[in-house]
Parts: C-alpha cells; sequence; structure tokens
C-alpha cells in the first residue's frame, strides 16, 4: 500500500502466476532506502525490491540494469529474473546462504575471489561515476542537520578528498566498480559465492 503501484501486479506479471499463488512474506531489514522481502511461490523462493521515495534522486536505474547485466555475464550474480529501471522494482532468485563473517579468513577469500573475477575482466559502461561529486549530491539533499550529528564527518571528509586526489595519481584506468562490497552483498551459498546490490 502507499507505494504508488501494485506490487503483487509486479510480481504475477514477471513470473506468469496469481497474487494467490504468492506466500511466505518476510521483510528483510537489511534494506536502508528500499522496499525488500522474500516470497515464495510454489516451491521456489524469491527477493523483491521496491525502491524508497526519493531514491530516483540518487540512484540511475538504467544504469543499474545495465550493471546488473554485466554481473550476471561475469558469474558475479545470477539471481536478476526482471528488473522495471523506469519503475525501480527488481525481482531477483533467493539464494540460501551464511552470513559472511570479517574474521573468517575462509570468508575473506571468497570475497576477494569475486572482486578479483569483476577486476580480471575489465568493463566500461559508458559513463562515469565520481565518488566525491556523488558523495557531494547526497550531502546537497540531505539536511546539514543529520551529517552535522557525526562529530568526525568534517574530518573523515577530508581524510576521504585526500584519499581520492591519491588514487587520481595511481596510473589504473577507470573501469566498473561494485562500490559497496561489504558483508551484506556477499552471499556464501551451498553452490557457490555471489556479489549483490548493483546499484
Amino acid at each position: 500500500q502507499n507505494m504508488g503501484e501494485n506490487i503483487l501486479t509486479n510480481i504475477c506479471t514477471a513470473l506468469r502466476c496469481n497474487d494467490s499463488d504468492i506466500a511466505d512474506i518476510h521483510q528483510i531489514k537489511r534494506g536502508m532506502t528500499n522496499t525488500i522481502f522474500s516470497f515464495t511461490v510454489g516451491n521456489t523462493k524469491y527477493i523483491y525490491r521496491h525502491p524508497g521515495r526519493g531514491t530516483e534522486k540518487i540512484i540511475d536505474r538504467s544504469r543499474e540494469a545495465r550493471a546488473q547485466e554485466v554481473a550476471q555475464t561475469l558469474g558475479l550474480d545470477p539471481t536478476l529474473i526482471k528488473c522495471e529501471p523506469s519503475k525501480g522494482w527488481k525481482l531477483s532468485s533467493y539464494i540460501e546462504n551464511v552470513p559472511f563473517d570479517y574474521t573468517n579468513a575462509d570468508d575473506e577469500r571468497r570475497g576477494v575471489e569475486l572482486i578479483r573475477r569483476l577486476h580480471s575482466n575489465p568493463t566500461t559502461l559508458g559513463w562515469s561515476f565520481d565518488m566525491l561529486e556523488r558523495a557531494a549530491d547526497m550531502q546537497a539533499i540531505v539536511s546539514s542537520d543529520y551529517y552535522d550529528a557525526y562529530s568526525q564527518f568534517s574530518t573523515l571528509r577530508e581524510m576521504i578528498s585526500q584519499l581520492y586526489a591519491f588514487t587520481k595519481q595511481d596510473g589504473y584506468q577507470p573501469e566498473m566498480c561494485h562500490n559497496d562490497a561489504c558483508d551484506s552483498n556477499i552471499l556464501l551459498g551451498k553452490n557457490g559465492t555471489y556479489l549483490i546490490d548493483w546499484e
């Protein structure tokens, strides 16, 4: 309700099912800006992502879709079933997994192998994503009361600006990056390791 369109219609159209077939709906709390939930149709489990209000100001969904296609081609994220860039929603397969543990050497190895696979196949997507510019854009959208509440914000921003200047001098050509390869986006599944969430 109150999301501007019927989510069940999106799911039923993509899966060619009836809304009465959709069961076991569970909200997933990890999404900071989106409504994300799992559900089943028959014996198969899925994930649905509906964009949060205002996310169109910070996320280009057509670019996300293109990055997702490349990730699927490279075997990094085979979960995509359907996405609708113009509306921002996405339907994916659910992968049973165990939580990524930064202190576990095997988990770390599996995560690093994913990132190496991405960067051993250098890809350019036809646009530039400047981290500092995007951070400034996001900062302009958010009330200054929000980030001023963090005592280390100004210091951290200055450190990142200096680090970014150094990366510009390191001699590497720009290429496709994930930009959020953290524990919640690395799925340690039984049959493989996957890097999800290409926003």
